[in-house]
């Protein structure tokens, strides 16, 4: 065969044209094999047009280039996201840590450092800018953030003139508590040290927690802020009221609460402390199921013969010695009880007066004048009576006396509930019932508490016997047999040192605390 007739047969291979279909076709991030060997002479083309057209790119190779490289980069910032959070995560489970572990780990700054300096262990922190309080000075944040390297804010439950409080989680003991954050005022910062101090008294007294009474955990000053820890509980009265449309309790879940109640207001009198604000609000339910309450808020609360305030209580609950100006006792808690009880039976006040006249007016409306000696001994007399002693007749307020029954009131024939509540609304605080008196009224006998609900005697301050016989018994529990007379002597002379009669001393005791400047 001649040489020319070869040439015609042979494979003439042009690479260059070859790499520039290839690359055209088959970009370099499908990874795909690309066959660049020759072919037998008896093909008609490199590759049929049908292979090209199934491994066409849906994108230009220059448009897949760049989504490549923004995946690359999205995947190295979940990357770097994964890492810090890994190692958040790693150092959490560290904690606790020592001071000086945390100070190496973390770079804070110098006021923490100083901040720090008061504590022996960090349980918690998250890295936050230290800010300048709000309006009234109010303290700033946010959820997650720490309070003194030990409590996580998770969420707001609620605020008030007072401050704010806040659920926390407690990553010393694992639990979740309620912490009142207290606004930087000198004056709000005083009675919050009374309200800590009243409340550390009530749970030295109650160790067995059967007071009814919010237990406090913890209290401190964090960035000049009074704060005061407590047990978390679920809503208060007003809640539950909201819930079920003003439609007011059943009777059975009433009685109920008005005990347990009564047996906080009891346990308060017993130990000469005024509450000075009870309602709705501030009665809050620990367990809806067990329906067992606790009594909150004692940021009013004062020791009785040393009150500190005249304007004082809500006025929808405002008891008539307040109201006028009067010296005040521990009677005006059971008039607030009253009206709480009346409006856990109705869902409404039973004196929702929209001003202070108008509150005498509604009251006497259902309990009738106060006597002429009554009302010329009050020190706000020329609010309310004239110059004889007798109710001003204003027309826009005006109601004549007892025109009003309790029983069309509330929508009830029970008659024992009816003089229940008539003996909490008197004019005069002597003659208006007493807690104790309350709990043996026959409107509450028969009640039967859940299991949960303690109704114990707290009659330990007056009479320190039957208290010392109720721990004895406690503590026969807990030892075992062969022990107990081992350690009787001992235990009746820790009973003896703890649970003496009632000791005016106290009340310094409280006081001296509240005067003291307010340090961490």
């Amino acid at each position: 065969m001649k040489l020319a007739d070869r040439k015609k047969l042979s494979v003439h291979l042009d690479m260059s044209g070859l790499k520039q279909i290839v690359s055209s076709a088959y970009p370099l991030s499908t990874k795909r094999q690309i066959e660049t060997s020759p072919i037998s002479p008896n093909t008609s083309r490199l590759f049929s047009e049908k292979k090209l057209k199934v491994f066409q790119p849906l994108h230009s190779s220059k448009s897949r280039n760049i989504n490549t490289i923004q995946n690359i980069i999205s995947n190295f910032k979940s990357k770097v996201t994964r890492e810090k959070e890994n190692k958040s995560i790693s150092i959490m489970s560290q904690f606790p840590l020592s001071v000086d572990q945390f100070i190496k780990l973390y770079n804070v700054t110098q006021t923490e450092i100083q901040e720090l300096s008061e504590l022996k262990q960090v349980f918690y922190y998250k890295e936050t800018l230290i800010q300048d309080d709000g309006t009234n000075g109010q303290y700033l944040c946010n959820a997650q953030d720490h309070i003194r390297y030990q409590y996580e804010i998770t969420s707001l439950i609620g605020q008030g003139s007072f401050g704010q409080v806040f659920q926390v989680f407690d990553h010393k003991t694992k639990r979740t508590l309620a912490l009142k954050i207290i606004r930087n005022q000198e004056k709000l910062k005083k009675q919050a040290q009374i309200e800590a101090n009243l409340l550390r008294i009530i749970r030295e007294k109650d160790s067995l927690s059967q007071s009814n009474i919010v237990r406090i955990e913890d209290q401190f000053v964090f960035r000049g802020h009074h704060c005061i820890v407590l047990e978390k509980l679920e809503k208060n009265f007003f809640e539950l009221l909201k819930q079920q449309k003003f439609r007011g309790f059943d009777y059975s879940s009433l009685r109920q609460f008005a005990l347990q109640i009564l047996v906080a207001l009891n346990y308060l009198q017993k130990l000469n402390i005024i509450h000075c604000d009870l309602k709705p609000e501030n009665v809050m339910i620990q367990d809806m199921k067990q329906k067992i309450i606790k009594l909150v808020d004692f940021g009013s609360g004062c020791i009785d013969g040393n009150q500190m305030y005249t304007y004082i209580q809500s006025r929808y609950y405002r008891a008539p010695e307040v109201l006028f100006g009067l010296k005040y006792g521990m009677e005006i808690d059971m008039w607030s009880f009253g009206c709480l009880i009346a409006e856990m039976h109705s869902g409404q006040p039973i004196f929702p007066g929209e001003n202070e006249v108008e509150q005498f007016h509604l009251i006497m409306e259902l309990i009738g004048e106060p006597t002429i000696e009554f009302a010329l001994k009050c020190p706000r007399k020329k609010h309310f009576f004239d110059e004889n002693g007798h109710p001003k007749k204003t027309i826009k307020h005006y109601r004549n006396p007892r025109s009003v029954k309790l029983h069309d009131l509330l929508k009830t024939t029970d008659g024992d509930f009816v003089d229940f509540l008539y003996k909490c609304f008197t004019w005069d605080a002597s003659s208006r019932m007493k807690p104790q008196q309350a709990l043996g009224h026959p409107w509450l006998q028969g009640v039967v508490l859940n299991k949960s609900s303690n109704f114990p005697d707290y009659t330990f301050i007056k009479n320190s016997k039957t208290q010392s016989n109720l721990l004895l018994r406690e503590f026969e529990k807990k030892v075992p047999k062969e022990n107990i007379f081992l350690k009787l002597e001992q235990t009746r002379t820790l009973i003896a040192n703890n649970f003496m009669e009632y000791k005016p001393s106290m009340i310094q005791e409280i006081y001296s605390r509240s005067e003291l400047k307010i340090e961490q």
